[in-house]
């Protein structure tokens, strides 16, 4: 009688140990994927607050060209800015948001997004800008895809907007 009642015992023993297991790996998988959505969500807001004021600070003062790397959450492809103050091109190819954001604007002034992500995020405006290739032609749109979550430009300030352009 020993010996069932220390059986039945290590059996109880067992289950509340199973139990335990289980509830430590249910919420210590919800506390890291916890812990990665919110360090996605902080490097998206570095990586936007970064940029508007890079451009920001750029677009007033004439001549001066800084190369800047950027880094963004990896779930993101491509970053694709917009000149909007150019006419609607059919030849978008940027997203739906973006082109349509650009086919109903009036300019700069009447939208209050100018970069896209891929796949779409929360709307990005930087000062008025122009964007160049790297052979210094003029371009209506811009899209850099992203290498590891991070990508390279290069900002010109022109006095009134700053010029982007890619890195060769």
């Amino acid at each position: 009688m020993n010996k069932k009642g220390l059986a039945v015992n290590q059996v109880f023993v067992f289950m509340i140990a199973g139990l335990i297991f289980a509830l430590i790996m249910i919420f210590g998988y919800q506390a890291i994927t916890g812990f990665i959505d919110t360090s996605e969500d902080v490097l998206f807001t570095k990586f936007k607050t970064t940029i508007e004021s890079d451009v920001q600070k750029i677009h007033t003062d004439f001549g001066s060209i800084r190369k800047k790397t950027y880094t963004l959450p990896s779930t993101y492809e491509e970053v694709c800015f917009v000149n909007m103050d150019k006419p609607y091109s059919q030849e978008c190819n940027i997203g739906l948001l973006a082109c349509d954001t650009w086919k109903t604007s009036e300019g700069y002034k009447s939208v209050d997004q100018n970069v896209f992500l891929k796949p779409s995020a929360s709307t990005i405006k930087v000062a008025p800008i122009t964007l160049t290739d790297v052979e210094d032609k003029p371009l209506d749109f811009l899209c850099v895809k992203t290498v590891n979550g991070g990508f390279t430009i290069i900002l010109e300030g022109k006095g009134d907007h700053a010029v982007i352009s890619p890195t060769s």
